[in-house]
């Protein structure tokens, strides 16, 4: 089971739609997909169209044998959903009186066992203590960003918190990839911005960038991903083909630390310094 979160700190920048739609362009790919709603606005869950919840990952998080009686099947095949919603507020503050509160969502996951293939998070604009837990427990982020000069200070601060949970609880902790959303390549903003990031941040920019589309945005009210909706958009496109991406990724980087016999590293290196 490899286990992905989409994270920023910064809001509005494509997490929810890259967390339903990558979660759903690899189930597509006859792949078993958990999505985990981890942010308190839910909009995971009402964008996949589920409005009555009566567990969420609040008690999974609390009560971690109740994990998979909280998953919910969802409309789209191979695609499942373990609710978020304003619950997880209250669970900020009693998780963290516990002892290995640390370990939180690393519990939630060890329920699943060999269930799914993949669990994406999609993850709250803040630094919680949800997402803490988080980027505590799974493999490898995906840092969603606007191509806009103002996300690059917000990239580097969350790439620099990404390397401080590797060098404090999660050892096995890696930045997969910067993802650019909302990519809009007939503008001289937009080119910039990706020469900036490729030049800054050489090897951890995705290839694929997903485009803008009213399309998209209009998903969600339907509950559905767009690669339901409107299957044959260019954001349903572009999100099978991050889909392809990800999973040369995996396949390259457990290749990688097979032949070498110990964790890599430097896969995808930063140059923040």
């Amino acid at each position: 089971m490899q286990a992905i979160a989409i994270a920023n700190q910064k809001g509005g920048v494509g997490k929810t739609t890259t967390a339903i739609n990558l979660s759903s362009a690899l189930a597509e790919r006859a792949r078993r997909v958990l999505l985990v709603d981890a942010d308190p606005q839910a909009h995971a869950t009402q964008g996949l169209g589920i409005t009555v919840v009566k567990l969420s990952l609040a008690d999974a998080i609390l009560y971690p044998e109740r994990t998979n009686e909280a998953i919910l099947p969802t409309v789209v095949r191979n695609l499942f959903l373990l609710p978020g919603g304003t619950s997880l507020v209250d669970t900020e503050v009693l998780a963290q009186t516990r002892a290995g509160k640390e370990q939180s969502f690393l519990n939630v996951l060890s329920r699943l066992g060999s269930e799914f293939d993949y669990v994406l998070v999609d993850t709250a604009p803040s630094l919680s203590f949800v997402n803490i837990s988080v980027l505590n427990g799974v493999n490898y982020v995906i840092i969603p960003l606007l191509a806009e000069f103002l996300s690059l200070p917000g990239l580097v601060s969350m790439i620099s918190l990404i390397r401080s949970i590797k060098n404090g609880f999660n050892k096995n902790l890696e930045v997969m990839g910067v993802l650019i959303c909302m990519y809009d390549g007939r503008t001289n903003l937009a080119k910039d911005v990706l020469l900036e990031l490729k030049a800054n941040f050489e090897g951890s920019v995705f290839e694929t960038k997903i485009p803008r589309s009213v399309r998209a945005a209009e998903a969600p009210s339907f509950g559905l991903p767009v690669t339901e909706y409107a299957r044959s958009n260019p954001v349903a496109i572009a999100y099978r083909e991050l889909a392809a991406e990800v999973e040369r990724y995996i396949s390259q980087f457990m290749d990688s630390k097979r032949v070498t016999g110990e964790e890599v590293i430097s896969f995808h290196q930063a140059k923040t310094s």
